[in-house]
């Protein structure tokens, strides 16, 4: 690998950065807890927190529904962060060795 300048330092971070916080929210969402007898929530249900049901469902999938999102946005973060981290690593090392 060449030499990195500081503009590509910052898209190589930026983007494994960006990039594992999307990946880490779609292993949130996968991971995300289940109701009985209704199984897992859908994403619109989960990204809403559970506003968009009504009033009995709400009480009933609206607990699971903010857990679900919450777990989402909790796996987000720290994939950003490990990405971040990744990055930081790579810069590092090819900095080091040049």
């Amino acid at each position: 690998m060449s030499k990195l300048n500081n503009r590509e330092s910052y898209i190589l971070i930026g983007v494994l950065g960006f990039l594992w916080f999307f990946i880490g929210g779609l292993i949130g969402f996968l991971i995300r807890p289940s109701v009985p007898l209704v199984g897992q929530l859908s994403f619109d249900t989960v990204l809403s927190r559970g506003e968009n049901l009504d009033l009995v469902q709400k009480a009933l999938l609206g607990p699971t529904a903010r857990a679900s999102f919450n777990l989402m946005v909790e796996s987000a973060l720290i994939g950003m962060v490990g990405g971040l981290a990744l990055g930081i690593t790579i810069w590092l090392l090819i900095r080091k060795r040049d």
